[in-house]
């Protein structure tokens, strides 16, 4: 019938739940339109389960390299959301996949553990993917900033002191947020304890060699304004 939930290896008496029989308690009751959506949006990953599962499989199974993570991450995220599911939603993957179907599983539940694997690495693969790109940004504008120069009048130079703090500002901001912040360096850990390949950490050191180059030409425009003045 395309409903989700229904009973499962509930375990009684106080017994903590396996999570194969917290999906089946985990099983939302939705009712009225509610209801109708989510048996609308149950028969879409009915008839897509083989492509749920590709992609599932792509994001629990091996990847070998960091541009190889971002493309995975991208490509699966995309496909998912396709099919209507959330990463980092308020229901897990395989939670939200526990669906029956004529009293049986549509997904079996060992396919459910290798979605609860996929949900758990794409959430470290998102923050990898987030991590890049504020990095790739910082870089490629503190970049910019560089080659401009110093300039030779004392307006260009008073602008290449004002982009030069700004963008070091901006870049130890960033640099915090991610290596320096609780959260952050608890799932940089987790993230290499999965063994995802990435070169966050690598970016570290681009990213503090380009704050000294900026502090650098702040303080030669300052110098060299200095120098004018006299």
């Amino acid at each position: 019938d395309g409903g989700g939930g229904g009973g499962g290896d509930d375990d009684d008496g106080g017994v903590p739940l396996t999570k194969r029989g917290a999906r089946a308690k985990a099983a939302p009751k939705p009712q009225g339109l509610q209801a109708e959506m989510r048996k609308r949006q149950n028969k879409k990953l009915i008839k897509d389960r083989d492509e749920v599962m590709d992609l599932v499989k792509r994001a629990a199974g091996p990847i070998e390299t960091a541009a190889a993570l971002r493309a995975t991450y991208t490509e699966v995220s995309e496909g998912l959301s396709a099919v209507g599911l959330t990463i980092g939603g308020s229901e897990a993957l395989d939670d939200r996949l526990y669906i029956k179907q004529k009293g049986s599983l549509v997904y079996s539940e060992e396919e459910l553990d290798i979605v609860e694997k996929a949900d758990y690495r794409l959430g470290l693969m998102h923050s990898v993917n987030a991590w890049s790109g504020l990095l790739d940004s910082r870089l490629q504008t503190a970049t910019r900033v560089l080659e401009n120069g110093i300039g030779g009048t004392k307006a260009e130079r008073d602008q290449a002191l004002a982009g030069a703090l700004k963008e070091a500002k901006e870049s130890l901001r960033v640099h915090n947020s991610i290596f320096e912040d609780g959260t952050s360096k608890k799932i940089l850990a987790d993230i290499d304890k999965e063994g995802l390949p990435h070169d966050v950490s690598e970016r570290r050191d681009e990213l503090m060699s380009s704050c000294t180059k900026l502090l650098g030409v702040a303080v030669d425009s300052v110098c060299e304004s200095a120098e004018a003045a006299v």
